[in-house]
């Protein structure tokens, strides 16, 4: 199953939230900017507040992740619950670790310390939660998903199932591992091979695949081969072939494209984009290129950064260190300044529109972008003004 496109959680998935691994993708993504709170700490503990600074929820919490359909996980001392946009604590600190809400339901789990004091080890129980803080299913399987089209694939002994909203078993374990559904179908491992089911639990594409992605615009990564040295090609939902396995990497297809590494291996990287026919919409010549956001791609040729649109035209040259994907109509860049790597913002047509004078810098989501500078981090709106910093206890 290819990483990208997998959403079981594994053991060392803990939802504790640090503050430069989020790229600070802002909570709410999709809302209306007056939905948007952000993460904000205040004698090392964490609140939020909205898009003008003013604190909204007091900073209270050991750990917080970003809220996702009205709910956002919490630690309080030393156990993680549930919390509303007015703070209402919705589900108590109970679980030792907190996804976040899909579909109106989320995975929380918690460890139990196994071995004989010489040796120990920590083994995972995964469970769910509703948004009325009902526990639906208690931590008791050793593997799951989050929910996808109303349905979690879940470990039950050593075989893989799926359960309905209510906690009901609703395709019996029988996979020897099993993922999230897709349009209509899943990811099943059946031995050592990989094939889909439905929704019923047939079987309806053989496993044959040592590697498969979920569906997505009508297509499914398949791959042939180990991860070295195999080779990935797109099948549709009757099995078939539509575009052969000759890319040494490939991801799923959004809005008719899909980011595929045409080298011939993992290490030699050759860079591009495909339509669902396998034509080369940006060719295959890059070190690397990433999704494309607001119409652009930033793409990687020897040890710069730079910009493309879906016609492989440059828009912005290769020049920087480091770049973020736009967001709000701005991206990140770095460029050496006096030494340093200093971060700054640019707009689509390259021009810099805010100072590269920070050292770190996430994307703007909601009107603001979580930056740091020295001691200090915080956030930022679209002309560069500082809306709330804050000391960094950790500097």
């Amino acid at each position: 199953m290819k990483r990208e496109n997998f959403p079981f959680l594994f053991a060392a998935t803990i939802v504790v939230i640090a503050f430069c691994s989020l790229s600070f993708k802002m909570a709410g993504r999709g809302a209306s900017d007056d939905d948007f709170l952000f993460i904000y700490i205040e004698n090392r503990l964490m609140g939020f507040i909205d898009k003008t600074g003013k604190t909204v929820i007091p900073a209270k919490y050991n750990s917080a992740a970003n809220f996702i359909e009205g709910f956002a996980a919490v630690l309080y001392k030393d156990k993680w619950g549930f919390i509303d946009k007015s703070g209402r604590m919705v589900v108590k600190p109970q679980f030792d670790g907190a996804g976040s809400f899909q579909e109106g339901m989320a995975m929380v789990w918690n460890t139990v310390v196994k071995g004989d004091g010489d040796e120990e080890w920590d083994e995972f129980y995964y469970g769910y939660v509703d948004k009325n803080g009902r526990t639906v299913s208690e931590p008791q399987y050793r593997g799951a998903s989050d929910f996808n089209e109303c349905l979690a694939a879940v470990m039950i002994g050593d075989k893989w199932g799926y359960i309905d909203k209510n906690g009901k078993i609703a395709i019996q374990p029988q996979y020897d591992m099993a993922w999230s559904f897709s349009e209509g179908l899943a990811p099943v491992k059946v031995g050592e091979k990989q094939g889909f089911i439905d929704k019923t639990g047939k079987i309806v594409i053989e496993p044959q695949y040592d590697d498969v992605g979920l569906f997505k615009d009508g297509l499914a990564i398949v791959t042939i081969g180990d991860w070295h040295s195999g080779k990935s090609g797109y099948i549709d939902k009757s099995g078939k072939i539509v575009i052969k396995p000759k890319f040494a990497e490939a991801t799923a297809f959004e809005d008719g494209m899909a980011r595929v590494n045409a080298g011939f291996s993992k290490f030699a990287v050759n860079w591009a984009y495909i339509d669902k026919k396998g034509n080369y919409l940006i060719k295959p010549q890059y070190a690397f290129v990433s999704p494309i956001s607001e119409g652009l791609a930033a793409v990687k040729i020897r040890q710069s950064w730079g910009f493309v649109d879906i016609n492989d035209n440059i828009v912005i040259e290769p020049q920087y260190e480091q770049v973020g994907r736009f967001s709000d109509g701005l991206a990140a860049v770095a460029s050496v300044v006096n030494g340093k790597k200093k971060y700054g913002f640019i707009d689509k047509t390259g021009k810099m529109v805010i100072e590269q004078k920070y050292d770190h810098a996430g994307e703007f989501w909601g009107g603001l972008a979580w930056v740091s500078i020295g001691n200090k981090q915080g956030y930022i709106d679209k002309e560069g003004n500082t809306v709330r910093m804050w000391v960094d206890d950790d500097k």
